[in-house]
């Protein structure tokens, strides 16, 4: 990929602020059966999102997060939270998610607290 093709952190509205997201499955080497990508919501969004995972999922197909397919992304299959005892009163915000949508058409996500 050419210096002028890096993938770039992308701003969309989210449920309650704004979300960015980096595609890294634009990044060589592909994989053939999943893509990759990244990111950074609030802790609003974030709860909506775990409570409610077609939430995150609609987010992702109507921003066209990840390339078109003949099998697009149909649910949130897996969800795991990676936490510390750092954060024993307060959630975290925000939160960095990794959304990895494989085959067939399965979208699994960690999140963990992000730290710009």
């Amino acid at each position: 990929m050419a210096n002028d093709q890096v993938p770039q952190w992308i701003e969309y509205e989210g449920p309650t602020k704004g979300i960015r997201v980096l595609r890294v499955w634009q990044l060589e080497p592909k994989f053939k059966k999943s893509q990759i990508a990244l990111a950074v919501v609030s802790d609003a969004d974030f709860q909506q999102f775990v409570q409610d995972p077609r939430k995150l999922k609609n987010f992702l197909l109507t921003n066209k997060v990840f390339p078109e397919s003949p099998e697009p992304l149909s649910e949130i299959t897996h969800w795991a939270s990676l936490m510390s005892a750092t954060y024993q009163d307060t959630d975290p915000d925000p939160w960095l998610l990794t959304i990895v949508h494989g085959s067939p058409c399965r979208g699994a996500v960690t999140s963990q607290p992000f730290v710009p």
